[in-house]
C-alpha cells in the first residue's frame, strides 16, 4: 500500500525564545547516514509494471512495449502515464540532480495538434510497483490531485516534438523532488512514481501519444547525480545579555552598596580607606546546542569625583570562577584588589579595559572589552546550567591615593546598561530535530535517560523525545543548596487531568496534593538509576521546581511571601517533555500537556495570519516586545481548579493571578493585530503569535479534560480569548465552537465548560430586581451581596431603571444573590480592567460571533463609558488597551450606547 510522505515546505524566519533571531535563509541538509560516497552518476531503469491510469485507476498497457497517453478509446476517459522507479540506497549521499529520459515513438492521427505534456511527481511511495491506484492520475487540464507535484510544465512541446519525428525527451532537473522523498522518510527499495499527462483533455476519441515502456528495448530511465550532503552554514545568532539589576560595588569585607541605584562608584567612595570593585552578574543563556564564539562587555563610564581620572590607575576586567542561581552580590569572594590581585577564583580577562590615559584624552562614555568568549564558553564546557549567573568584575589596578576618589559607572538601573554581547554559532534550530541525547535540561529541570534518545524542539522551544523513554533522574539546579526539599516537593505529573479531578495535583505537598500523581516518586522514592520511570509515548511529562522554605521567615532567596501556610505560588518553575512515537513535523506546535490525547498536529505554516488585522500602532501604550515575548515564552501550567490554582502557577513561567495573566493575553492579542512594519526596526510578531496560539492549544486541552474556569473574583480571567485566537488562526472547528462549550453551565456546575467571562455577565432582568429589592439576607430577604461590599453606602439594589442593562456580578450564574449594582464594588474593577481589552481584541479580529455572548461586549462598552476609560481604582486597563480603544473601538459596530449609570 502506498504511503503519503510530508514534503519539506521551506523555512520561515521568526524570533526565537530568548530573542534569538533565526537567519531566514538556511540551506537544507540531506540524509546524514554513514559511509558517504564521492559524487556518482546512477541510472535507474523504470519498472515493468509501468502503465497508464485514468481517474478510476483503470489502465490496460501493463506489460506492453508501448503505452498511450491521452484518450485511447470511445469511453471519453483521459489517461496518464505512470512510471515506477525503485529508489536506490544513497549510502549517506544525497540527490544533487536528476532527470527523466523517456522515448516517444509516435501518436494517433493528428498527433502534432495534441496538447503538450507535463511531468508530475507523486508524494506517494510504495513497496509495490503496481500501477492501479487512481491516486496516481493527474488531469492535466485541472490538476487537483493533492498527492501530485508539478515538476516540469511542457515536459514535451507536442507540436515541435511530433514534427521533429519524436524520440527521447529529457526532463529538467527533478532532483529536489526525489531528495524530498528521502527527507520525508522514503526508504531504499521502495518505489517512487512519475506521471506524464496532457495539460488539457484532447477534443476527440483516440487522441494520444505513445511512449516506450520498461518492457521495450528503449526503457524509461532516471539519471541521478549523487554526492555528499552539503552542510548548511552554521546558524549564527546574536544575543545582548543585560547585566542583572543586582549589580553592585563591593569591598574586601563583602560590604556592598549602590544596589538598585545608578550610577555605581568604582574606587574609594568614603573615608574608610577601602577600595570598591564593581561586580556584574550575567545570566547565562541557553545556547541551544551552539557555542559562544564571540563575547564583549560594554559599560558606560559617566564621570567621576573631583580630579578623576587623574591618579586613579587603569580599570581591569576579571571573571569569577563561581556561578549560582541568584545573581546577588554580597560575598567577599567576588572582591578583586586590582593592585594586588590575589583572588584565586578571579581570572584577568583584560588589563586596561579602560585606561587612565584614554579617559583623560577621550573623556567619558561607553568602553567595550576585548573578546572574552573563551571565558564564557568554559562555563558551558563545564556543564554549568543555562540560567545560572556568572560574574564579571571591574576593578582599579591601583588604590586611589585619596578619599572620595572614584569613577561613576552606569548600572543595570541606568539608561545605558552594562551589556554582554554574545555571538553564538551552531545553535540548533527551534522547531526541528536535534539529534540524540541522554539528558535534556530546560527551565532549571534536568531529565536524565538510561540511553540516548532522538530528541528535538517544537516551535515553542519545548522539548520532545522519541520514546517510550526510561528516565533515571529528575533534578533541578534552582534550589538553594542551603535548603533541602521535602520528599513530596519538586514533583512531576504525566498528562495532568487524565483520570483525576482538577482539584488535585502532584507537584508539591501543598494544597490538594496527591502523591499517587507524583510520578517523580516511583515506588514512593525519587527517580534514580535503580528506581526508574518509564514514560510511554503520547505522554506529556510536566516536571516542577518547588520553592523551598522552613517557615515564613526562613525561605529560599526570592521565595514569594507566605499566604495561608505557604508561599504563593509554591512552584518556582516547570518544564514539559513530550514523549512521541514519531518525529514531529518541523515547526510543530506542542500538543496540549493536559489529558491523554496528543493527536493535535499543527505547524507554524498552518497559521492563517490573514485573520489578524494590520492596524497602525498607537503612539503611546506600546509594551516592550521582548518583555511581552518573555512573559509567555515558558509554558503556563493552569490545570489546578479554583483559586488554589494560583498556588501552582510557576513564578518563573507566568503571573500567578488571573487578572495579570489576562493582561498579558490581551496585550499579546492586541499587539499582534498591529502593523509591525511601522515599529522601529520592523520587529517580527511571530514569537508573540506562537506563544498565544500555544496557550490556546493548552487551554483547550485543560477544558477538554476538566471543568474549566469557574468565576471566582479575578482568578479565572483570560482563558477564553486564547482558545478563540488559536482556533481562528488554525481554523480548528473544535476551538471555534468554544462559545457554546459553556452554554449548558448556567449554574456553574453543569456539564459544560466553565468560563468566568460567561458566568459573570448578564442583562438585568426582573429576577435580579426582585432579588435585590427583597432586602438583605441578614434581615430576612434574599439579597446577599459579596461580604466585602457591605459597608454603608456601598450596596445598590437594581430597580426598573436597570432592566436590560448589561451588567457584571462576581458569581452571577451560580450565586445571583451576590450581585450588586454599585460601581466600586470589590472585583468589578479587576474584571472590568481586563474585559475591555479582551472585548476590543475580539472585536478587531471579528470574533464576536465566535465568542457567542453579546452581553460581554455590551458591558465592556458600558464599563468604558461608566468609568471614563477604566479609571475607577488601581485596577486599570493596560496602557495598550487605553491607547487603542479610542482609536479603534468605533470601527467595530454595534456600539452599546445606553445609560451607563441607571441609578442616576
Amino acid at each position: 500500500m502506498s504511503q503519503k510522505l510530508p514534503l519539506y515546505a521551506g523555512l520561515r524566519g521568526f524570533v526565537l525564545p530568548d530573542s534569538r533571531l533565526l537567519l531566514t535563509s538556511l540551506a537544507t541538509a540531506g540524509c546524514l547516514l554513514t559511509s558517504p560516497l564521492s559524487a556518482a552518476n546512477l541510472t535507474i531503469t523504470g519498472h515493468t509494471q509501468d502503465n497508464n491510469v485514468n481517474a478510476s485507476g483503470s489502465g490496460q498497457w501493463a506489460g506492453d512495449q508501448e503505452i498511450r497517453i491521452g484518450k485511447r478509446n470511445a469511453d471519453g476517459n483521459n489517461y496518464t502515464l505512470v512510471l515506477p522507479f525503485e529508489l536506490p540506497d544513497l549510502q549517506g549521499d544525497v540527490v544533487n540532480s536528476a532527470s527523466l529520459n523517456l522515448n516517444f515513438t509516435g501518436g494517433s492521427w493528428g498527433a502534432s495538434s495534441l496538447p503538450d505534456l507535463d511531468l508530475y511527481g507523486s508524494t506517494l511511495v510504495s513497496s509495490s510497483a503496481v500501477v492501479s491506484d487512481p491516486d496516481f492520475y493527474v488531469d492535466g487540464g485541472n490538476p487537483t490531485n493533492p498527492d501530485a507535484v508539478l515538476l516540469q510544465d511542457q515536459f514535451v512541446d507536442t507540436d515541435t516534438f511530433a514534427n521533429g519525428g519524436f524520440g527521447i525527451a529529457t526532463s529538467g532537473d527533478i532532483g529536489s523532488h526525489l531528495q524530498d522523498l528521502y527527507d520525508a522518510g522514503a526508504q531504499p527499495g521502495e518505489y517512487c512514481f512519475l506521471m506524464v499527462t496532457m495539460d488539457s483533455t484532447p477534443g476527440g476519441d483516440y487522441k494520444y501519444l505513445k511512449a516506450n515502456s520498461a518492457n521495450s528495448s528503449v526503457k524509461p530511465e532516471l539519471s541521478l547525480v549523487t554526492g555528499p550532503a552539503t552542510q548548511p552554514p552554521p546558524v549564527v545568532t546574536y544575543e545582548a545579555i543585560t547585566v542583572s539589576g543586582s549589580d553592585s560595588v563591593i569591598n574586601a569585607n563583602g560590604s556592598h552598596g549602590y544596589t538598585g541605584q545608578n550610577p555605581e562608584r568604582l574606587g574609594r567612595g568614603n573615608n574608610n580607606g577601602t577600595s570598591y570593585c564593581m561586580v556584574l552578574p550575567v545570566k547565562l543563556p541557553d545556547l541551544m546546542g551552539g557555542e559562544v564564539t564571540g563575547a564583549t562587555l560594554s559599560v558606560n563610564i559617566t564621570g567621576g569625583s573631583y580630579g578623576a581620572p587623574s591618579g586613579m590607575g587603569n580599570i581591569d576586567l576579571y571573571g569569577h570562577a563561581d556561578t549560582d542561581t541568584f545573581g546577588a552580590v554580597g560575598d567577599p569572594k567576588f572582591y578583586v584588589d586590582g593592585e594586588n590581585p590575589t583572588n584565586p577564583d578571579a581570572t584577568l580577562l583584560q588589563a586596561d579595559f579602560a585606561s587612565e590615559a584614554d579617559l583623560t584624552a577621550n573623556g567619558w562614555g561607553v568602553r567595550t572589552s576585548v573578546d572574552i568568549s573563551s571565558w564564557v564558553q568554559d562555563f558551558y564546557d563545564n556543564n554549568t546550567p543555562a540560567g545560572n549567573y556568572a560574574y564579571l568584575i571591574l576593578t582599579l589596578d591601583k588604590v586611589p591615593g585619596s578619599d572620595y576618589k572614584y569613577l561613576n559607572v552606569e548600572s543595570a538601573n541606568g539608561s545605558i546598561k552594562p551589556v554582554l554581547d554574545l555571538e553564538i554559532t551552531g545553535a540548533n534550530e527551534i522547531g526541528k530535530p536535534w539529534g540524540t541525547t541522554d539528558r535534556i535540561q530546560q527551565y532549571g529541570v534536568t531529565w536524565t535517560f538510561d540511553q540516548a534518545y532522538e530528541y528535538g524542539t517544537y516551535v515553542t522551544g519545548d522539548f520532545w523525545v522519541k520514546g517510550p523513554v526510561t528516565i533515571i533522574g529528575i533534578e533541578n539546579h534552582l534550589n538553594d543548596p542551603n535548603y533541602t526539599p521535602r520528599l513530596n516537593q519538586n514533583g512531576s505529573m504525566i498528562n495532568p487531568l487524565a483520570g483525576h479531578s482538577s482539584g488535585v495535583q502532584g507537584y508539591d505537598d501543598g494544597k490538594g496534593y496527591d502523591q499517587s500523581l507524583n510520578v517523580a516518586l516511583p515506588n514512593g522514592s525519587p527517580v534514580s538509576p535503580s528506581n526508574t520511570l518509564t514514560v510511554p509515548v503520547d505522554s506529556s511529562l510536566v516536571s516542577a521546581v518547588s520553592w523551598l522554605y522552613n517557615s515564613a521567615s526562613d525561605r529560599e532567596p526570592g521565595c514569594p511571601t507566605y499566604q495561608d501556610s505557604g508561599p504563593r505560588p509554591m512552584l518556582r518553575s516547570a518544564a514539559i517533555l513530550t514523549v512521541v512515537d514519531a518525529t514531529p513535523t518541523d515547526y510543530s506546535f506542542r500538543p496540549p500537556y493536559a489529558g491523554s490525547d496528543k493527536s493535535l498536529d499543527y505547524q507554524f505554516g498552518d497559521l492563517d495570519l490573514t485573520k489578524l488585522a494590520n492596524l497602525t500602532p498607537p503612539s503611546t501604550g506600546l509594551p516592550s516586545i521582548p518583555s511581552l515575548e518573555a512573559a509567555m515564552s515558558r509554558p503556563w501550567i493552569d490545570h489546578r481548579s479554583s483559586y488554589y490554582g494560583r498556588y501552582y502557577h510557576p513564578s518563573l513561567n507566568m503571573p500567578d493571578y488571573g487578572r495579570d495573566m489576562a493582561h498579558v493575553v490581551n496585550n499579546t492579542a492586541l499587539m499582534t493585530n498591529l502593523d509591525f512594519s511601522q515599529l522601529t526596526g520592523s520587529p517580527s510578531k511571530d514569537k508573540l503569535i506562537i506563544n498565544l496560539v500555544q496557550y490556546g492549544i493548552d487551554s483547550t486541552g485543560v477544558a477538554d479534560n476538566g471543568p474549566g474556569w469557574q468565576a471566582d473574583g479575578g482568578h479565572m480571567l483570560g482563558r477564553k480569548l486564547p482558545i478563540i485566537y488559536a482556533g481562528m488562526l488554525l481554523d480548528d472547528a473544535h476551538m471555534l465552537d468554544v462559545g457554546t462549550w459553556g452554554k449548558h453551565d448556567g449554574t456553574g456546575s453543569g456539564t459544560g465548560v466553565q468560563f468566568q467571562e460567561f458566568q459573570t455577565h448578564f442583562y438585568v432582568s426582573q429576577t435580579e430586581i426582585d432579588i435585590t429589592q427583597s432586602g438583605l439576607k441578614s434581615q430576612g430577604g434574599q439579597w446577599d451581596p459579596d461580604s466585602r461590599d457591605i459597608t454603608e453606602g456601598d450596596i445598590i439594589p437594581y430597580d426598573s431603571n436597570y432592566l436590560g442593562t448589561p451588567e457584571w456580578g462576581i458569581r452571577h450564574s451560580y450565586a445571583p444573590t451576590r450581585d450588586n449594582a454599585d460601581l466600586p464594588i470589590y472585583y468589578r474593577a479587576i474584571n472590568g480592567s481586563v474585559n475591555v481589552g479582551t472585548a476590543l481584541a475580539m472585536q478587531i479580529m471579528g470574533a464576536k460571533s465566535i465568542w457567542d455572548n453579546d452581553v460581554f461586549f455590551d458591558y465592556a462598552d458600558r464599563y468604558w463609558l461608566w468609568t471614563n476609560g477604566g479609571g475607577t481604582s488601581a485596577n486599570q486597563p493596560t496602557g495598550l488597551t487605553k491607547a487603542m480603544w479610542p482609536l479603534y473601538r468605533d470601527d467595530y459596530t454595534p456600539l452599546w450606547n445606553g445609560d451607563p449609570d441607571p441609578s442616576n
